[in-house]
């Protein structure tokens, strides 16, 4: 029996147990029939606004969104539709303002905002201690509008995460080091075969997203064994556009242990003008308005800027070139010849 043998309900149960990304979308384009299925409303699900009507809501009012919407089922909160859906479901939700706090994803989801813009879709986690979103699977967040008061608006634990199209807001005014919009802790492997760990490998990819912080806060934290890579940044007159990638896979260190290739990156650096400055967050008169973040994570170890990045590809080319020359000096220096002394 080939597979597209099966019947709808089949197919659609056998669909259910793959991830959204990459698995779904590549099977999408395999034919009309799968294509269809993968945007099939049974594995929609749909989440009301809060201020849609006055008083609780009835499970008639669902039941009719639900069909109104084309979607398997409809809930008066994100916490509710995450705990009541299956891997690989889609969660719509409503233009409107959504209270969120410490929502946990640990099996493939795709959260997508149903405006027509991310800011008509806002989650808003006030007091969350966790931050509004903890990833433990791969998913995808789109068209959304996050803010967060007290932690970070994503924390990414494993997995393929995709940010595109949000915007993020951390307005935390604690210490800076504690309040960034997202923060991943995915990590290549545990420390020690007999210590827990709740970190696992995974790819973090920021598209097109607009993110704020408080004045000297970074946009994005890498607490596991990944750096910055695919820097890219739009700084538009209010907002500034982001694009990153850290995948826990690419370590971000790799100095420590060849020494000449770290001497010959400070010699590289102490030539070269202080890349931290040019992506600080000016706090003179002229700085930008309060809550708008600057490209600023070059002070962060773990997080290095786009020119800092440059300047270690340069000093690992003329390392690499000085200790081929060395070596090819060595091998092609000729003897000594010790010539006889004539007696007179």
């Amino acid at each position: 029996m080939h597979l597209t043998d099966l019947d709808d309900d089949c197919l659609l149960n056998v669909f259910s147990f793959l991830a959204p990304l990459p698995d779904l979308i590549s099977l999408s384009k395999a034919c009309r029939r799968f294509h269809s299925l993968t945007g099939d409303g049974r594995m929609r699900l749909l989440v009301l606004a809060p201020g849609r009507v006055d008083g609780p809501v009835s499970p008639q009012m669902i039941r009719a969104a639900a069909s109104a919407r084309n979607c398997r089922h409809a809930y008066d909160s994100l916490l509710s539709a995450v705990q009541g859906s299956r891997p690989g479901d889609k969660i719509v939700l409503e233009p409107g303002e959504h209270a969120v706090r410490d929502i946990r994803v640990s099996w493939p989801l795709h959260l997508v905002g149903g405006g027509g813009c991310a800011e008509d879709t806002l989650l808003d986690s006030p007091d969350s201690a966790s931050g509004a979103f903890i990833f433990r699977a791969s998913g995808k967040l789109a068209n959304l509008t996050i803010r967060s008061t007290a932690a970070s608006c994503i924390t990414h634990m494993q997995g393929h995460l995709t940010v595109e199209g949000c915007s993020l807001s951390c307005k935390g005014t604690g210490l800076k080091h504690l309040f960034s919009p997202i923060v991943t802790r995915a990590s290549r492997s545990r420390p020690a075969h007999w210590l827990p760990s709740t970190e696992a490998p995974g790819v973090l990819k920021v598209v097109e997203t607009k993110i704020r912080g408080g004045r000297g806060s970074s946009a994005c934290r890498a607490e596991g064994t990944g750096e910055l890579r695919d820097v890219r940044i739009i700084n538009l007159h209010h907002d500034t556009l982001f694009w990153f990638r850290v995948d826990s896979e690419v370590p971000g260190h790799i100095w420590h242990s060849m020494p000449w290739a770290a001497a010959s990156y400070r010699r590289a650096q102490s030539r070269e003008p202080d890349s931290t400055s040019m992506l600080k967050q000016e706090a003179g008169p002229a700085a930008a308005e309060p809550g708008q973040l600057q490209p600023s994570w070059a002070d962060s170890p773990a997080s290095p800027a786009v020119a800092v990045l440059e300047q270690r590809a340069k000093a690992w080319s003329l390392a690499q070139r000085f200790s081929s020359a060395t070596e090819l000096q060595e091998d092609h220096t000729p003897e000594p010849v010790h010539k006889r002394q004539r007696r007179h």
